[in-house]
């Protein structure tokens, strides 16, 4: 068995918990670039009569691998739906070489899940049982701090996607090019980001309008909402951290006042959880009323943070 540690980085975020994290812990390597992928916004439905109808996503996942990639030097292929004979080996295979292997599938298949929302969820295999007959897990996005077994029969027929890990080598990157590639990043964000978030406004203000939180039953604990905007919040802390790390390893203290206005976004997002939460348990429409204001505030605010953190990399690309 891989000696493999769970990894939780306060965040429910099973790429990040599971996958990200353990793996480069693991090899060794710092992960942080990675968290450069996290400051976008994809609206999935600009029409919801109800709050549990919205789809918010940060749709990050295909950035985040290829920094992993580019900067951290992990290559990563996905494969689909083999025969069970296959599937085995592909595993069995790179855990002989000292390789975990990830594997996705719905969250409501996880043994151990205690959560109740339905989402593609990755689990990181480090072993299997002297029989054969069980994988042996880790799961540190649901909390487990121990490893957890499964059956292999049932993860094959469950499973969408396996994962597969490689160390490769990449160029020591100069200052020049990591900023390069920083705004690359950025520029592979949803171009549509502004507009979707002002379709969020009015969607919220569709649901206010017609007396959603009062009139309907949310169950907070099962709320796909609330879950969206978690993930939001989540993605906003990730790229602070991302953003000190690159302040840091530029060596530049311009980038402080940046990193200030990106603080108070986190805040801002944090409190639209906790009014949605509020409203909910309450059953008063008055702190999503509140939120509202402090969603145009974000909306505004992120418009101006990325307009400003372009300049300043392109200044000092130039410098």
């Amino acid at each position: 068995m891989i000696d493999i540690i769970p990894q939780h980085c306060g965040v429910d975020d099973c790429y990040q918990n599971n996958i990200i994290a353990p793996v480069s812990e693991f090899w060794d390597i710092n992960y942080t670039p990675v968290l450069w992928a996290d400051f976008n916004f994809i609206n999935k439905e600009y029409h919801p009569k109800t709050f549990e109808e919205m789809s918010l996503d940060v749709g990050n996942i295909d950035i985040r691998s290829e920094i992993w990639r580019d900067f951290c030097g992990v290559s990563i292929r996905s494969q689909h739906y083999q025969v069970f004979e296959k599937f085995m080996h592909i595993i069995a295979d790179q855990i002989k070489k000292d390789i975990p292997v990830g594997v996705t599938l719905d969250s409501n298949y996880v043994p151990w899940n205690r959560h109740f929302q339905i989402r593609p969820h990755c689990l990181l295999i480090c072993g299997i049982s002297e029989h054969s007959d069980e994988f042996i897990c880790c799961d540190g996005d649901f909390h487990v701090e121990k490893r957890c077994k499964i059956s292999t029969k049932y993860l094959y027929d469950k499973y969408s996607e396996i994962i597969t890990f490689e160390r490769i080598q990449v160029p020591e990157k100069t200052p020049g090019a990591s900023i390069k590639y920083f705004i690359q990043v950025l520029q592979k964000n949803n171009p549509r980001k502004s507009y979707d978030m002002k379709k969020f406004i009015e969607g919220v203000s569709y649901c206010l309008a017609n007396g959603d939180i009062c009139n309907t039953n949310i169950d907070i604990s099962k709320s796909d909402f609330l879950l969206d905007i978690t993930n939001i919040c989540n993605s906003r802390h990730n790229f602070k951290n991302g953003l000190q790390y690159f302040s840091f390893e530029m060596d530049q203290s311009s980038y402080a006042m940046i990193i200030e206005l990106m603080e108070e976004i986190c805040n801002d997002w944090e409190t639209i959880k906790g009014l949605y939460i509020k409203s909910v348990l309450l059953n008063r429409k008055k702190y999503i009323e509140k939120g509202l204001g402090i969603i145009e505030k974000i909306e505004e605010n992120e418009r101006n943070f990325e307009q400003k953190l372009m300049v300043l990399l392109e200044r000092e690309l130039e410098s």
